[in-house]
């Protein structure tokens, strides 16, 4: 005995396919906008310029914000860079986390291409000393870069 409405040898996806073609189109479309928002703005920067950055208030306000590494602690100097998108941050610096990540006027930045050893190791002691030898309490300029890194 057949059911009614419905044909006797099609899968649930030609069914769907028959009833709306555009799920076919939709389903795809959905995904690579959540693998954008996701994933792709770390990873891709360039491309997707400002999709995660916030003001600087909201939920987002607690996760550092990465400045340009390198000479960036000896010259204190607040020029933007050509990658970065023109924010920058000025304050004193407030705590020294670790080797590598500090926060000014109490808002968290990772020092983009400095990547020193843990707390805890005899090497990212050190490190942890030396930053806050040579930037405890001192004014920063940053320029950011809005990029996120080790998901902080």
């Amino acid at each position: 005995m057949r059911r009614r409405n419905s044909p006797p040898s099609q899968g649930w996806f030609a069914r769907i396919r028959q009833r709306s073609p555009l799920v076919i189109l939709v389903i795809p479309a959905a995904a690579l906008l959540l693998w954008m928002v996701a994933f792709g703005s770390d990873r891709y920067p360039d491309l997707f310029p400002g999709l995660l950055r916030d003001s600087g208030t909201g939920a987002t306000a607690s996760l550092p914000r990465v400045i340009r590494g390198g000479d960036a602690l000896n010259s204190r100097s607040g020029g933007t860079s050509p990658s970065a998108p023109g924010r920058s941050l000025s304050g004193r610096v407030s705590h020294v986390r670790d080797g590598d990540t500090i926060e000014v006027a109490g808002t968290p930045i990772r020092i983009a291409a400095l990547d020193c050893a843990e707390k805890g190791t005899a090497q990212g002691n050190a490190a942890t000393r030396r930053m806050r030898q040579l930037v405890s309490g001192e004014r920063l300029d940053c320029s950011l870069t809005g990029r996120r890194s080790y998901d902080r």
